[in-house]
Protein backbone atom coordinates (compact mmCIF):
# COMPACT_ATOMS: atom_id res chain seq x y z
CA UNK A 1 0.00 0.00 0.00
CA UNK A 2 1.69 3.67 -0.73
CA UNK A 3 2.63 5.34 1.80
CA UNK A 4 0.88 9.00 2.69
CA UNK A 5 1.84 11.42 0.45
CA UNK A 6 5.36 13.39 1.25
CA UNK A 7 6.14 10.81 4.00
CA UNK A 8 7.21 7.94 1.34
CA UNK A 9 7.15 3.97 1.85
CA UNK A 10 9.82 1.22 2.00
CA UNK A 11 10.99 1.64 -1.38
CA UNK A 12 12.87 4.34 -0.51
CA UNK A 13 16.10 3.00 1.15
CA UNK A 14 17.35 -0.27 1.94
CA UNK A 15 15.08 -3.37 2.36
CA UNK A 16 13.28 -2.82 5.05
CA UNK A 17 14.09 0.23 6.20
CA UNK A 18 11.67 3.04 6.53
CA UNK A 19 12.48 6.09 5.27
CA UNK A 20 12.90 9.49 7.74
CA UNK A 21 9.62 10.83 8.26
CA UNK A 22 9.77 14.34 6.76
CA UNK A 23 7.73 17.23 8.18
CA UNK A 24 6.95 19.33 4.70
CA UNK A 25 6.01 22.21 6.48
CA UNK A 26 9.31 22.70 8.35
CA UNK A 27 11.38 23.89 5.65
CA UNK A 28 11.32 24.97 2.12
CA UNK A 29 13.63 21.63 1.44
CA UNK A 30 11.69 19.56 3.41
CA UNK A 31 8.59 20.61 1.37
CA UNK A 32 10.96 19.61 -2.05
CA UNK A 33 12.35 16.56 -0.93
CA UNK A 34 8.78 15.48 -0.19
CA UNK A 35 7.58 16.33 -3.08
CA UNK A 36 10.53 15.00 -4.42
CA UNK A 37 9.42 11.68 -2.41
CA UNK A 38 6.00 11.54 -3.84
CA UNK A 39 6.91 11.51 -7.45
CA UNK A 40 8.96 9.33 -7.34
CA UNK A 41 6.98 6.64 -5.23
CA UNK A 42 4.11 7.39 -7.56
CA UNK A 43 6.71 6.10 -10.33
CA UNK A 44 7.30 3.02 -8.59
CA UNK A 45 10.87 3.98 -8.55
CA UNK A 46 13.65 3.20 -5.17
CA UNK A 47 16.28 5.69 -4.26
CA UNK A 48 19.02 3.90 -5.99
CA UNK A 49 16.71 2.92 -8.97
CA UNK A 50 16.12 6.78 -9.34
CA UNK A 51 19.54 7.42 -8.97
CA UNK A 52 20.70 5.15 -11.84
CA UNK A 53 18.52 6.90 -14.04
CA UNK A 54 19.59 10.12 -13.72
CA UNK A 55 23.24 8.91 -12.82
CA UNK A 56 23.56 10.26 -8.96
CA UNK A 57 24.19 7.86 -6.09
CA UNK A 58 21.60 6.74 -4.35
CA UNK A 59 22.76 8.33 -0.82
CA UNK A 60 22.49 11.68 -2.84
CA UNK A 61 18.67 11.26 -3.91
CA UNK A 62 18.50 9.82 -0.13
CA UNK A 63 19.96 12.90 1.37
CA UNK A 64 17.83 15.62 -1.39
CA UNK A 65 14.61 13.79 -0.27
CA UNK A 66 15.54 13.99 3.40
CA UNK A 67 16.58 17.51 3.47
CA UNK A 68 19.84 16.61 4.56
CA UNK A 69 21.64 18.47 1.28
CA UNK A 70 20.89 20.97 -1.13
CA UNK A 71 20.35 19.82 -4.92
CA UNK A 72 22.07 21.04 -7.84
CA UNK A 73 19.95 22.12 -10.84
CA UNK A 74 20.77 19.35 -12.89
CA UNK A 75 19.98 16.97 -10.34
CA UNK A 76 16.46 18.94 -10.29
CA UNK A 77 15.62 18.81 -13.95
CA UNK A 78 16.92 14.99 -14.20
CA UNK A 79 14.45 14.39 -11.52
CA UNK A 80 11.73 15.92 -13.02
CA UNK A 81 11.82 14.18 -16.63
CA UNK A 82 12.69 11.09 -15.32
CA UNK A 83 9.84 11.21 -12.73
CA UNK A 84 7.46 12.74 -15.60
CA UNK A 85 6.68 15.82 -13.61
CA UNK A 86 5.55 18.01 -16.66
CA UNK A 87 7.89 20.71 -15.34
CA UNK A 88 6.39 20.90 -11.84
CA UNK A 89 9.53 19.90 -9.87
CA UNK A 90 11.85 22.04 -11.68
CA UNK A 91 9.41 24.97 -11.75
CA UNK A 92 9.01 24.54 -7.66
CA UNK A 93 12.62 24.10 -7.26
CA UNK A 94 13.52 27.43 -9.30
CA UNK A 95 11.01 29.33 -7.17
CA UNK A 96 12.60 28.01 -3.86
CA UNK A 97 16.22 29.00 -4.93
CA UNK A 98 14.63 32.62 -6.20
CA UNK A 99 13.34 33.04 -3.05
CA UNK A 100 16.44 32.44 -1.05
CA UNK A 101 16.87 28.53 -0.84
CA UNK A 102 20.95 28.05 -1.57
CA UNK A 103 23.96 26.85 -0.21
CA UNK A 104 25.48 29.46 2.27
CA UNK A 105 26.32 32.30 1.19
CA UNK A 106 29.90 33.22 2.07
CA UNK A 107 30.18 34.99 5.26
CA UNK A 108 27.05 34.13 6.79
CA UNK A 109 27.36 30.77 9.24
CA UNK A 110 24.21 30.37 9.82
CA UNK A 111 22.38 30.34 13.59
CA UNK A 112 24.40 29.78 16.31
CA UNK A 113 22.93 29.39 19.55
CA UNK A 114 25.30 29.09 21.66
CA UNK A 115 26.45 32.69 20.56
CA UNK A 116 23.91 34.22 21.80
CA UNK A 117 24.86 33.11 25.72
CA UNK A 118 27.59 35.47 26.71
CA UNK A 119 26.44 38.48 25.08
CA UNK A 120 22.75 37.88 26.96
CA UNK A 121 24.60 37.27 30.35
CA UNK A 122 26.89 40.90 29.80
CA UNK A 123 23.68 42.37 29.26
CA UNK A 124 22.24 41.09 32.03
CA UNK A 125 25.22 41.93 34.26
CA UNK A 126 25.57 45.62 32.79
CA UNK A 127 28.73 44.50 30.91
CA UNK A 128 28.14 45.84 27.26
CA UNK A 129 30.13 48.34 25.63
CA UNK A 130 31.59 49.44 28.47
CA UNK A 131 35.21 48.69 27.55
CA UNK A 132 38.28 51.09 29.99
CA UNK A 133 39.96 53.56 28.74
CA UNK A 134 37.71 54.49 25.71
CA UNK A 135 38.66 58.26 23.99
CA UNK A 136 35.18 60.22 24.35
CA UNK A 137 33.59 61.12 20.99
CA UNK A 138 31.57 64.44 20.02
CA UNK A 139 27.64 64.13 19.83
CA UNK A 140 26.52 63.76 16.00
CA UNK A 141 25.18 67.24 14.46
CA UNK A 142 21.32 67.83 14.54
CA UNK A 143 21.52 67.59 10.68
CA UNK A 144 23.51 64.46 10.45
CA UNK A 145 20.78 62.57 12.47
CA UNK A 146 18.08 64.24 10.92
CA UNK A 147 18.86 62.90 7.58
CA UNK A 148 20.14 59.33 8.75
CA UNK A 149 16.56 59.36 10.31
CA UNK A 150 14.99 60.48 7.49
CA UNK A 151 16.93 57.55 4.82
CA UNK A 152 15.45 54.52 7.57
CA UNK A 153 12.00 55.71 8.15
CA UNK A 154 12.30 55.74 4.39
CA UNK A 155 13.72 52.26 4.47
CA UNK A 156 11.86 50.73 6.94
CA UNK A 157 8.41 51.65 5.13
CA UNK A 158 10.16 50.21 2.15
CA UNK A 159 10.68 47.10 3.87
CA UNK A 160 7.08 46.87 4.20
CA UNK A 161 5.79 47.81 1.28
CA UNK A 162 8.33 46.04 -1.20
CA UNK A 163 10.41 43.23 1.17
CA UNK A 164 14.22 42.53 1.79
CA UNK A 165 14.62 41.73 -1.51
CA UNK A 166 14.46 45.21 -2.66
CA UNK A 167 15.97 47.43 0.16
CA UNK A 168 18.50 45.17 1.87
CA UNK A 169 21.21 46.61 -0.09
CA UNK A 170 20.59 50.07 0.48
CA UNK A 171 19.80 49.25 4.17
CA UNK A 172 23.68 47.29 4.38
CA UNK A 173 24.54 50.45 2.88
CA UNK A 174 23.29 52.91 5.39
CA UNK A 175 25.15 50.78 8.13
CA UNK A 176 28.37 50.94 6.21
CA UNK A 177 28.28 54.65 6.48
CA UNK A 178 25.81 56.67 8.26
CA UNK A 179 25.25 54.24 11.20
CA UNK A 180 29.19 53.51 11.48
CA UNK A 181 29.87 57.05 11.84
CA UNK A 182 26.82 57.59 14.19
CA UNK A 183 28.36 54.58 16.37
CA UNK A 184 31.58 55.91 16.90
CA UNK A 185 29.65 58.88 18.18
CA UNK A 186 26.96 56.81 20.07
CA UNK A 187 30.05 54.96 21.99
CA UNK A 188 31.00 58.21 23.65
CA UNK A 189 29.45 59.69 27.13
CA UNK A 190 28.70 63.18 24.96
CA UNK A 191 26.53 60.82 22.59
CA UNK A 192 22.48 61.53 22.50
CA UNK A 193 19.94 59.41 23.20
CA UNK A 194 18.68 60.14 19.91
CA UNK A 195 21.86 58.93 18.07
CA UNK A 196 22.07 55.72 20.14
CA UNK A 197 18.47 55.04 19.29
CA UNK A 198 18.82 55.28 15.91
CA UNK A 199 21.81 53.73 15.89
CA UNK A 200 20.13 50.45 17.47
CA UNK A 201 17.61 51.37 15.06
CA UNK A 202 19.00 50.65 11.95
CA UNK A 203 20.92 47.56 13.71
CA UNK A 204 17.54 45.94 13.88
CA UNK A 205 16.03 47.05 10.90
CA UNK A 206 18.78 45.36 8.96
CA UNK A 207 18.52 42.14 11.09
CA UNK A 208 15.39 41.77 9.87
CA UNK A 209 15.80 41.96 6.43
CA UNK A 210 18.82 39.84 6.83
CA UNK A 211 16.36 37.02 7.86
CA UNK A 212 13.91 38.42 5.07
CA UNK A 213 16.85 37.15 2.36
CA UNK A 214 17.49 33.98 4.77
CA UNK A 215 21.00 35.75 5.75
CA UNK A 216 20.34 34.30 9.07
CA UNK A 217 23.63 34.32 10.63
CA UNK A 218 23.97 37.82 9.05
CA UNK A 219 21.05 38.42 10.73
CA UNK A 220 22.20 37.53 14.46
CA UNK A 221 25.27 39.22 14.10
CA UNK A 222 23.35 42.87 12.98
CA UNK A 223 21.29 41.87 16.45
CA UNK A 224 24.17 41.42 18.60
CA UNK A 225 25.46 45.12 16.83
CA UNK A 226 22.59 46.39 17.75
CA UNK A 227 22.56 45.26 21.22
CA UNK A 228 26.36 46.48 22.22
CA UNK A 229 25.53 49.75 20.19
CA UNK A 230 22.00 50.07 23.00
CA UNK A 231 24.85 49.87 25.97
CA UNK A 232 22.94 52.18 28.90
CA UNK A 233 19.39 51.43 27.54
CA UNK A 234 17.87 48.80 29.52
CA UNK A 235 15.16 48.36 27.57
CA UNK A 236 15.86 48.71 24.02
CA UNK A 237 18.67 45.71 25.02
CA UNK A 238 15.80 43.92 26.28
CA UNK A 239 13.58 44.21 23.09
CA UNK A 240 16.67 43.17 21.23
CA UNK A 241 16.97 39.64 22.96
CA UNK A 242 13.84 38.83 23.71
CA UNK A 243 11.81 39.70 20.67
CA UNK A 244 14.67 40.18 17.95
CA UNK A 245 17.11 37.42 18.53
CA UNK A 246 14.36 35.10 20.11
CA UNK A 247 12.41 35.78 17.15
CA UNK A 248 15.41 35.06 14.93
CA UNK A 249 15.40 31.35 16.98
CA UNK A 250 11.76 30.58 16.27
CA UNK A 251 12.30 31.42 12.68
CA UNK A 252 15.49 28.57 12.55
CA UNK A 253 13.24 25.90 14.81
CA UNK A 254 14.97 26.54 18.24
CA UNK A 255 12.11 27.04 20.35
CA UNK A 256 14.42 26.50 23.37
CA UNK A 257 17.12 28.72 22.81
CA UNK A 258 13.43 31.52 21.91
CA UNK A 259 12.49 30.51 25.69
CA UNK A 260 15.53 31.57 27.21
CA UNK A 261 15.84 34.39 25.58
CA UNK A 262 12.76 35.90 26.37
CA UNK A 263 12.67 35.20 29.73
CA UNK A 264 15.97 36.58 30.41
CA UNK A 265 15.04 39.79 28.51
CA UNK A 266 11.79 39.86 31.12
CA UNK A 267 14.06 39.47 34.19
CA UNK A 268 16.03 41.87 33.37
CA UNK A 269 14.03 44.78 32.74
CA UNK A 270 11.90 44.17 35.77
CA UNK A 271 12.65 47.46 37.61
CA UNK A 272 12.34 49.69 33.92
CA UNK A 273 10.24 48.07 31.46
CA UNK A 274 6.95 49.03 30.26
CA UNK A 275 3.30 47.43 29.39
CA UNK A 276 4.12 47.04 25.31
CA UNK A 277 7.45 45.95 26.30
CA UNK A 278 6.50 43.25 29.00
CA UNK A 279 3.60 42.44 26.35
CA UNK A 280 5.83 41.84 23.24
CA UNK A 281 8.59 39.45 25.75
CA UNK A 282 5.08 37.70 27.51
CA UNK A 283 4.08 36.97 23.45
CA UNK A 284 7.02 36.10 22.46
CA UNK A 285 7.47 33.97 25.65
CA UNK A 286 3.82 31.92 24.57
CA UNK A 287 5.10 31.47 21.20
CA UNK A 288 8.05 29.23 22.52
CA UNK A 289 6.03 27.59 24.74
CA UNK A 290 3.44 26.64 22.54
CA UNK A 291 5.85 25.29 19.95
CA UNK A 292 7.15 23.07 22.79
CA UNK A 293 3.82 21.86 22.74
CA UNK A 294 3.50 23.30 26.24
CA UNK A 295 0.13 24.70 25.97
CA UNK A 296 -0.70 25.70 29.78
CA UNK A 297 2.64 27.67 29.97
CA UNK A 298 1.59 29.05 26.93
CA UNK A 299 -1.64 29.92 27.64
CA UNK A 300 -0.49 31.71 30.92
CA UNK A 301 2.48 33.60 29.39
CA UNK A 302 -0.68 34.85 26.39
CA UNK A 303 -2.84 36.01 29.53
CA UNK A 304 0.34 38.27 30.99
CA UNK A 305 0.82 39.67 26.91
CA UNK A 306 -2.82 40.88 27.11
CA UNK A 307 -3.11 42.01 30.78
CA UNK A 308 0.07 44.25 29.57
CA UNK A 309 -2.07 45.12 26.61
CA UNK A 310 -4.79 46.82 28.33
CA UNK A 311 -2.26 49.39 30.23
CA UNK A 312 -0.39 50.71 27.22
CA UNK A 313 -0.41 54.41 27.24
CA UNK A 314 1.12 54.90 24.10
CA UNK A 315 2.24 58.18 25.14
CA UNK A 316 4.84 56.77 27.53
CA UNK A 317 6.39 54.18 25.54
CA UNK A 318 9.40 54.01 23.62
CA UNK A 319 9.06 55.58 19.65
CA UNK A 320 10.52 52.04 18.53
CA UNK A 321 7.42 49.92 19.94
CA UNK A 322 4.80 51.91 19.20
CA UNK A 323 3.57 49.27 16.40
CA UNK A 324 2.84 46.54 19.15
CA UNK A 325 -0.54 46.88 19.33
CA UNK A 326 -3.70 44.66 19.59
CA UNK A 327 -3.67 43.21 16.05
CA UNK A 328 -0.17 42.65 16.61
CA UNK A 329 -0.84 40.42 19.62
CA UNK A 330 -3.46 38.53 17.66
CA UNK A 331 -1.08 37.95 15.58
CA UNK A 332 1.72 36.01 17.91
CA UNK A 333 -1.65 34.67 19.56
CA UNK A 334 -2.69 33.23 16.23
CA UNK A 335 0.55 31.92 15.94
CA UNK A 336 0.63 29.97 19.24
CA UNK A 337 -3.15 28.33 18.66
CA UNK A 338 -1.73 27.06 15.47
CA UNK A 339 1.06 25.40 17.14
CA UNK A 340 -1.05 23.73 19.89
CA UNK A 341 -3.24 22.68 16.99
CA UNK A 342 -6.71 24.99 18.13
CA UNK A 343 -7.14 26.01 14.45
CA UNK A 344 -10.88 27.58 14.53
CA UNK A 345 -9.43 29.66 17.45
CA UNK A 346 -6.39 30.83 15.78
CA UNK A 347 -8.45 31.38 12.31
CA UNK A 348 -10.10 33.82 14.47
CA UNK A 349 -7.13 35.73 15.87
CA UNK A 350 -5.65 35.55 12.28
CA UNK A 351 -8.61 37.18 10.65
CA UNK A 352 -8.32 39.89 13.25
CA UNK A 353 -4.93 40.68 12.72
CA UNK A 354 -5.58 41.01 9.04
CA UNK A 355 -8.54 43.22 9.06
CA UNK A 356 -6.00 45.44 10.95
CA UNK A 357 -3.53 45.41 8.75
CA UNK A 358 -3.58 48.70 5.99
CA UNK A 359 -2.38 47.53 2.29
CA UNK A 360 1.16 49.07 2.55
CA UNK A 361 2.21 45.88 4.86
CA UNK A 362 2.29 43.70 2.52
CA UNK A 363 4.52 41.25 3.42
CA UNK A 364 2.44 40.91 6.65
CA UNK A 365 -0.42 40.31 4.62
CA UNK A 366 0.97 38.18 2.73
CA UNK A 367 2.30 36.12 6.19
CA UNK A 368 -1.20 36.03 8.26
CA UNK A 369 -2.81 35.62 4.92
CA UNK A 370 -0.86 32.27 4.47
CA UNK A 371 -0.81 31.18 8.05
CA UNK A 372 -4.67 31.43 7.79
CA UNK A 373 -4.75 29.25 5.19
CA UNK A 374 -2.28 26.80 6.39
CA UNK A 375 -4.73 26.53 9.62
CA UNK A 376 -8.01 25.80 7.37
CA UNK A 377 -6.30 22.95 5.69
CA UNK A 378 -4.79 21.81 8.85
CA UNK A 379 -8.35 21.55 9.92
CA UNK A 380 -9.47 19.71 6.89
CA UNK A 381 -11.15 23.02 5.00
CA UNK A 382 -9.41 22.33 1.99
CA UNK A 383 -11.67 24.32 -0.49
CA UNK A 384 -11.56 27.48 1.63
CA UNK A 385 -7.61 27.39 2.39
CA UNK A 386 -6.75 27.16 -1.67
CA UNK A 387 -9.10 29.96 -1.86
CA UNK A 388 -7.05 32.06 0.98
CA UNK A 389 -4.29 30.25 -0.23
CA UNK A 390 -4.26 32.00 -3.39
CA UNK A 391 -4.84 35.40 -1.82
CA UNK A 392 -1.40 34.90 0.08
CA UNK A 393 0.15 33.80 -3.49
CA UNK A 394 -0.91 37.07 -4.77
CA UNK A 395 0.74 39.13 -1.93
CA UNK A 396 3.99 37.04 -2.18
CA UNK A 397 4.36 37.63 -5.44
CA UNK A 398 3.83 41.49 -4.56
CA UNK A 399 7.07 41.27 -2.66
CA UNK A 400 10.43 40.15 -2.79
CA UNK A 401 10.30 38.35 0.52
CA UNK A 402 11.42 35.33 1.12
CA UNK A 403 9.61 34.73 4.65
CA UNK A 404 6.72 35.49 2.45
CA UNK A 405 7.13 32.73 -0.01
CA UNK A 406 8.52 30.12 3.03
CA UNK A 407 4.88 30.29 4.25
CA UNK A 408 3.23 30.06 1.01
CA UNK A 409 4.94 27.00 0.54
CA UNK A 410 4.29 25.89 4.02
CA UNK A 411 0.35 26.18 2.34
CA UNK A 412 1.51 23.94 0.19
CA UNK A 413 3.18 21.35 2.39
CA UNK A 414 0.25 21.46 4.71
CA UNK A 415 -1.65 20.28 1.68
CA UNK A 416 0.58 17.30 0.40
CA UNK A 417 -1.81 14.92 1.57
CA UNK A 418 -4.65 16.19 -0.62
CA UNK A 419 -2.54 16.34 -3.72
CA UNK A 420 -5.24 14.78 -5.94
CA UNK A 421 -7.84 17.01 -4.86
CA UNK A 422 -8.37 19.24 -7.77
CA UNK A 423 -8.67 22.31 -5.87
CA UNK A 424 -5.21 21.81 -4.22
CA UNK A 425 -3.32 20.97 -8.30
CA UNK A 426 -4.99 23.99 -9.48
CA UNK A 427 -3.45 25.85 -6.31
CA UNK A 428 -0.18 24.29 -6.92
CA UNK A 429 -0.31 25.03 -10.32
CA UNK A 430 -1.34 28.72 -9.44
CA UNK A 431 1.15 29.11 -6.94
CA UNK A 432 4.24 27.81 -8.95
CA UNK A 433 3.43 30.10 -12.09
CA UNK A 434 2.85 33.37 -9.50
CA UNK A 435 6.01 32.51 -7.71
CA UNK A 436 8.31 31.50 -10.45
CA UNK A 437 11.29 34.14 -10.62
CA UNK A 438 9.86 35.92 -14.44
CA UNK A 439 6.71 35.98 -12.66
CA UNK A 440 7.64 37.56 -9.11
CA UNK A 441 10.39 39.81 -11.14
CA UNK A 442 7.52 41.16 -13.24
CA UNK A 443 5.00 41.65 -10.43
CA UNK A 444 8.10 43.75 -8.37
CA UNK A 445 8.20 45.80 -11.46
CA UNK A 446 5.05 46.86 -11.16
CA UNK A 447 4.89 46.96 -7.00
CA UNK A 448 7.31 49.68 -8.20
Amino acid sequence: MPGRPGQGTAAGGAMGQQPRRLTPSASTLHYFGAELRRLRTAAGLSQAELGRKIRYTADTVRRCETAERVPSDRFVTDCDTVLGAGGALAALWKTARFHGVRRPAAGDSGFEAPALDRPTLDWLLGNLGHAPGRPPMLTPDEAVLDRAAGELERLREADHRYGAGVVHDQIDTLIAGEVTALRSASDGPAATSTGRSLVVGAYELAGYAAVDVGAVGTAQRHYLNGLVAAQDDRRYGAYLIGVSLAHLALHCGDASTALRMSLAASAGTDSCSTPAIRSALAAVTARAHARLGEEAASTRALAVADRELEAIRPGDEPAWIGYFDGAYLADERAHCLVDLGQHRAAQAEVRQAVASLAPTRRRRLAIDTALLATSLAASGDIEEACAVGRTAVDHAAAIASLRSSQRVLAVLARLADHADVAAVREFREYATERLSPPAAAGALRLAG
